[in-house]
């Protein structure tokens, strides 16, 4: 049980005074536009459908993924609106604009808003496949806001879900079919990473700290660990048949050892570093980690080029 001095102090009303520049450095932030890279997967479909050396797919490519960026800013905003309270017992989210008072709550859910409705129209362009993706993608961050983040295994299931849609819309934007190999890879790869942050808090934080979400104090770390194994496990089957059984093979094994490298690694800097609870950070600070996946990508564009379509 949390001490009623400690929540009365990490949860006291912030300063209502701010400066011009306080407003503007807490807009940038509640955008998180580090967390951009995520919209990444919007682009898969762009490289493994071969339409990367396409000027109109790669057009259309990067409208989808800056598409994804205003709805995925807007779900941080409607996120940090609903959990400012809560995130004023986390050590590191006590940081973020509507928990420190940098922004009002108000301004947080109007950024959400606009963001949303921005991305939407902007959507139109794109087609209506898109916009029912982009559209299910919203709703089910929604659900993840308002309920789904406070069940355990759940929040991880509906995070991951959310890249798979990126990934889904990336595909719709340039009128193709998904490859089921890359919405099994996507979902896999985003449940493990995800995994990996909730084993993160559960070793790193005080079950005081913990109490921000009602979720993380179910898990235990153990169990969180062993759910990783697994996961890794089915992602690396899962991308070797693809490398065996996809259009490419057998060509894409190649690729094979920069994908177990990469979950190999992540693994270890959740485990030594505890940097799970922000995978991206701890993506961009480690130069092996960069190397590996820059060297996954010029492999199978390399590939891609010299076999041709399919």
């Amino acid at each position: 049980m949390l001490r009623a001095e400690t929540v009365q102090a990490r949860m006291a009303r912030p300063s209502e005074r701010r400066t011009a520049r306080q407003v503007v450095r807490g807009v940038v932030r509640i955008l998180r536009p580090h967390q951009w890279l995520k919209n990444v997967f919007v682009l898969a479909g762009l490289v493994f459908a071969h339409k990367f050396l396409q000027p109109q797919g790669v057009a259309r490519a990067g409208l989808a993924f800056g598409v994804f960026c205003l709805l995925s800013s807007a779900v941080y905003c409607l996120n940090d609106f609903v959990d400012r309270e809560r995130d004023r017992l986390h050590p590191r989210k006590r940081d973020r604009p509507l928990a420190s008072g940098a922004l009002r709550p108000a301004e947080g859910l109007a950024l959400a808003v606009v963001l949303a409705g921005g991305g939407l129209l902007a959507a139109w362009r794109l087609g209506p496949a898109f916009v029912g993706v982009s559209t299910g993608y919203l709703a089910l961050n929604l659900a993840y806001s308002f309920a789904l983040k406070h069940v355990p295994l759940w929040d991880a299931l509906t995070v991951s879900a959310g890249f798979v849609l990126r990934a889904i819309a990336g595909t719709a934007a340039l009128a193709i079919q998904p490859s089921p190999w890359l919405l099994v890879c996507t979902y896999l790869v985003a449940l493990y990473l995800s995994l990996g942050k909730r084993w993160s808090d559960a070793v790193n934080l005080t079950p005081e700290q913990r109490a921000y979400r009602q979720a993380a104090m179910v898990y235990d770390p153990a169990l969180v660990r062993a759910f990783m194994q697994v996961v890794m496990g089915a992602t690396l089957i899962s991308y070797a048949l693809y490398a065996i059984q996809g259009p490419y093979r057998p060509w894409m094994l190649l690729t094979l050892p920069f994908v177990i490298y990469g979950l190999f690694h992540y693994q270890h800097m959740v485990e030594t570093r505890a940097l799970g609870g922000a995978p991206e950070t701890a993506i961009f600070q480690d130069r092996a980690f960069l190397l590996n996946g820059l060297g996954f990508v010029l492999v199978a564009v390399a590939i891609l080029l010299a076999l041709g379509p399919r």
